[in-house]
């Protein structure tokens, strides 16, 4: 069961997502398991950038680490990330 790949978490058309909002700062949560929470601002567009290079590691199964802003995280034991209101599932 630790050889299987995990699916990709979803990619949602970010309907609400336009020029006039792409650079403003929302909050993101990431989640390792046992260890507190990490919060942090990041652009909308930075954020999208870097679920849509996770869809493609994924893809590829990589364990490359996700990089969001200029942030860095390992995918070994990740739990969830999470803005505006979306939760990203790594379990």
């Amino acid at each position: 069961m630790d050889n299987e790949k995990l699916p990709a978490p979803p990619i949602i058309d970010f309907s609400e997502y336009n020029e006039d909002i792409q650079d403003y700062l929302w909050p993101v949560i990431v989640k390792y398991y046992g260890k507190p929470d990490i919060e942090f601002f990041a652009s909308k567009s930075e954020i999208i950038k870097s679920f849509q290079l996770l869809d493609k590691l994924y893809e590829d199964d990589s364990d490359e680490p996700i990089t969001i802003g200029n942030r860095t995280f390992e995918l070994k034991n990740l739990n969830f990330i999470q803005f505006e209101g979306r939760t990203y599932d790594f379990s």
